[in-house]
């Protein structure tokens, strides 16, 4: 079982007293806070939302007081020049933090198959791609910092060579990438920023769990793009490199004199003990982070509850048997005295009012995950193709629109069936409702944090009973 003690001595926050009612004040400083907008910038595996979508759910529930917003600013198929000539597009958000991984795409131009004898012309332009790289990526940290905009570095993600799939390897682009991740740790070191260690930690998963499964892969069947569940992964990553706190809430509680030890997190009042039962009130400030059901096999790989989900019941000196606990008249679990001792990491537990309420903070999270990257998909991926090279930069609203218009005229008469005619057509149509997409997006981001903050406000009743043997 949780050794709960040890565990509180590790998720303490920084701050912290103890009032005369028992509960503790406390607040650690997390990478981000109350009125943070926050930009992840990046290709495809960003485009798609999903590590962001994770890291967003753990703000929402952990911190469901403070007002933080995330900005998907990533562009399928891009590359370092690409985000660099985005750079105005992602200072329209008004960030003050500024996420960055990039480098899957730029890895291509700069493959050398290690079994092959290259000719001084592929060694040049490989060597050229990579100086293009670094300096790029330099330029866009620059660009953050001199914005006062607080810089998060990520490491990019891995591509998968030793999985055993049917998937054709592509030679050395699994090294560099490796080099690109040394370049990322250093670049950010000399800038002084945090880093989320993605590609690290991925390889570490692949080398343990296909040393088991040679078929696992930690990204997918393409050795490249995670999938939503293995997205998971790369957020719990994010999460524990930038210093978020793992305690949810904690109690503990004396059952032999009805006396509350400890509270962290939380307020607990009205304790009292009847006959076998015992009943207490507590208003928590955060709520457990609930796992979509599309998660659940990912977040076995790490250890989830134990460093980021710990809400945490410790009840000592209780007599010996098995009690039922209710929240708010509901029923939502057995504990025996033994456990309860120990203590029961209540995040664990799908049934809790708290978790039911978390879970609708995660629906409308996942929603605009959603609609965000449908806006990525249906306008700034169309607005990034037409510009022609990734560094150019970008052209007016009425451009864009003279392009796409031009093309349905070239395109439509064919009568082919060619998809791209109403693609087309819906990008005219997005492009003239974008302002009003955008400011549903900031009503998105205002429900979920209204969500939050009606949870936290509720105090809700816990009742021990022991149960009859036998």
């Amino acid at each position: 079982m949780i050794n709960y003690k040890k565990t509180l001595s590790h998720a303490l926050f920084l701050v912290c007293a103890f009032t005369a009612s028992g509960e503790l004040s406390a607040r650690q400083f997390p990478v981000f806070s109350d009125g943070d907008r926050i930009c992840f910038m990046g290709d495809s595996i960003t485009n798609a939302g999903d590590y962001m979508c994770h890291i967003n759910l753990y703000y929402a529930t952990r911190f469901p007081q403070d007002k933080i917003s995330f900005y998907n600013c990533g562009i399928s198929g891009d590359v370092a020049p690409g985000v660099l000539s985005r750079m105005d597009n992602v200072f329209s958000y008004r960030p003050t933090a500024a996420a960055l991984m990039i480098g899957l795409n730029d890895a291509r131009a700069a493959l050398l198959d290690p079994d092959k004898k290259h000719s001084e012309d592929e060694l040049r332009k490989a060597a050229a791609a990579q100086e293009t790289y670094r300096d790029t990526v330099s330029e866009i940290m620059d660009a953050v910092l001199a914005k006062k905009v607080k810089l998060i570095a990520i490491t990019p993600s891995i591509y998968d060579d030793t999985v055993e799939v049917e998937r054709k390897r592509q030679p050395g682009r699994a090294k560099v990438l490796q080099e690109y991740a040394d370049f990322i740790r250093q670049a950010a070191a000399k800038r002084k920023a945090p880093v989320a260690d993605f590609h690290s930690f991925m390889l570490a998963i692949n080398a343990r769990e296909q040393a088991k499964n040679p078929k696992f892969t930690v990204v997918g069947e393409d050795r490249v793009h995670p999938t939503f569940g293995a997205a998971f992964v790369m957020a719990y990553k994010f999460l524990k490199d930038t210093g978020v706190p793992a305690l949810v809430s904690g109690m503990e509680i004396d059952a032999a004199d009805a006396n509350v030890l400890r509270a962290e997190n939380c307020k607990v009042a009205g304790l009292k003990k009847s006959g076998g039962a015992l009943e207490f009130s507590c208003r928590a400030n955060a709520l457990p982070m609930p796992l979509y059901d599309d998660v659940l096999d990912s977040a076995k790989l790490v250890d989830f509850y134990g460093d980021l989900n710990r809400e945490m019941l410790l009840v000592k000196n209780l007599d010996g048997g098995k009690y039922a606990l209710s929240i708010d008249g509901k029923k939502v679990g057995e504990y025996s005295a033994r456990e309860l001792a120990q203590g029961v990491n209540l995040a664990q537990n799908p049934d809790t009012p708290q978790m039911e309420d978390a879970k609708n903070i995660a629906a409308l999270v996942r929603n605009y995950r959603n609609e965000f990257r449908d806006y990525i998909v249906k306008v700034q991926r169309v607005e990034h193709s037409f510009k022609g090279a990734p560094s150019n930069p970008p052209l007016s609203a009425e451009e864009y629109k003279r392009i796409a218009r031009e093309k349905i005229r070239i395109i439509e008469p064919r009568n082919d069936g060619d998809k791209r005619v109403g693609q087309f057509k819906e990008f005219i149509k997005l492009k003239d409702a974008e302002a009003d997409i955008l400011k549903s997006f900031e009503k998105l981001n205002s429900e979920i944090n209204a969500a939050g903050k009606a949870a936290v406000g509720k105090t809700r009743t816990y009742k021990l009973e022991k149960l009859n043997e036998g």
